[in-house]
């Protein structure tokens, strides 16, 4: 499978990764409305979606070319399909194999999903994405003229998300400045979900180890320890989507001051004078970047899904912003992946613009070790690949090789362009 872990000078990969559970089971299917692939569109939330040959058929044929759009009968929500069965025959020439196609939209124009043959989408889950506003997945299937097979997905709907906007305050000025063990307010009643939705968490997270999510709105916080603290606030709202945005409240915390050199008479008798020299010696906190990413996590194989990871940069000072492309000197993705070509790279900026980065390019390469029945075999055990992005260009490191390998894949310019 996958492993993955951001090494990017870009301050957060955001998003949303839905967790979804499929209860159609293939007991039910036959209580479910079902549809073929011939059908040719349909407007469902509930139901299964099977190849032209039908519920209880041998499967689809020779020689087909079949277009099929499903749309959600809810309006705001999303289709997702669970393929419950997918064993597409593979005979004749490699690039003749039967395949099916998956799309973003209500037509074959839209954002596409992947082209998969073979057992590829067996219990995978395909989605629209949160940048689908038609809702719909446009499904084209062809076949060739060898060898015949099967294939069947059950059919659900999903609310997509409309983030919530963290927004707090706390009872000092920022950046707050305070002495250990003093006790700091923060109020977070300023944050708003997106209208017919309601915030039911407040997470706080005051970046001493320390987090609560169980206070609500207000809190306070005692700070032990030196140092500067950059509390955040994450709410997630009753559709389970969260903020994208950061509050960056920073609490500075004092050092505790050297009296090592205070000194006093060694001697003396009742009723003399003693003299004391005080000392004390301010310690110096330094704040040194963090670039620990962690052990990487493992990247499921949901389609359409996107996997979310968030790297939060905090040593820049609160009004420093990006504001051209130039001054994201490299996006720099490590994993080990075993078929480039399903994959879409997309950043999304806290202000809402995007850019796609990579859709799909590769094909066949693999990243890092090539193995795709390893599942989630620790990451420290792996043999990585490096997939980088510089000034619109990409190219891939082969740590087996200990060098770029340009023969692995062509340079390629922004799907979109790169800029602010």
């Amino acid at each position: 499978m996958q492993k993955f872990n951001p090494l990017a000078a870009y301050p957060t990969f955001l998003g949303r990764l839905m967790c979804l559970l499929t209860i159609l089971s293939a007991g039910n299917i036959s209580n479910a409305q079902t549809f073929t692939i011939a059908d040719g569109s349909a407007t469902s939330c509930q139901g299964v979606i099977f190849d032209s040959g039908g519920e209880g058929g041998a499967g689809y044929s020779n020689g087909e070319d079949y277009t099929f759009t499903i749309c959600p009968d809810v309006p705001g929500n999303v289709i997702y399909l669970t393929f419950l069965t997918f064993n597409l025959d593979q005979s004749g020439p490699q690039n003749s194999w039967d395949v099916l196609s998956i799309y973003d939209g209500d037509n074959t124009s839209a954002l596409s999903l992947g082209d998969y043959q073979g057992t590829s989408l067996q219990n995978i889950i395909v989605s629209g994405t949160v940048f689908n506003i038609t809702g719909c997945l446009t499904l084209v299937f062809q076949s060739n003229n060898v060898g015949e097979g099967i294939f069947a997905a059950s059919l659900q709907c999903t609310i997509p998300c409309q983030n919530p906007t963290a927004s707090a305050f706390m009872s000092e000025s920022v950046p707050a400045l305070i002495c250990q063990g003093e006790t700091v307010s923060f109020n977070g009643n300023g944050s708003l979900p997106v209208p017919g939705y309601t915030i039911e968490q407040y997470l706080w997270n005051f970046d001493d180890g320390s987090v609560d999510s169980t206070s609500g709105p207000l809190v306070d916080h005692t700070f032990t320890d030196d140092g500067e603290h950059v509390v955040q606030l994450y709410v997630t709202d009753d559709n389970g989507c969260g903020n994208l945005n950061l509050v960056d409240l920073q609490v500075l915390v004092s050092t505790t001051p050297n009296f090592g050199l205070t000194t006093a008479t060694e001697e003396t008798c009742f009723g003399e004078t003693v003299s004391i020299y005080g000392h004390a010696e301010p310690v110096t906190w330094t704040g040194i970047p963090e670039s620990n990413f962690g052990n990487g996590v493992f990247l499921p194989d949901d389609v359409g899904l996107p996997f979310v990871s968030t790297v939060t940069f905090e040593q820049f000072e609160p009004s420093q912003l990006v504001t051209s492309a130039s001054d994201i000197l490299s996006i720099c993705v490590e994993m080990e992946h075993t078929y480039m070509g399903d994959l879409v790279l997309q950043v999304i900026c806290p202000n809402g613009q995007s850019v796609i980065l990579h859709q799909q390019g590769g094909g066949g390469t693999f990243l890092g070790a090539e193995n795709d029945t390893d599942d989630d075999e620790p990451y420290s055990r792996r043999v990585l690949g490096i997939l980088l992005v510089s000034n619109g260009n990409e190219r891939h490191l082969d740590r087996e090789l200990g060098q770029y390998d340009d023969r692995r894949c062509s340079p390629f310019q922004c799907i979109e362009p790169w800029n602010l």
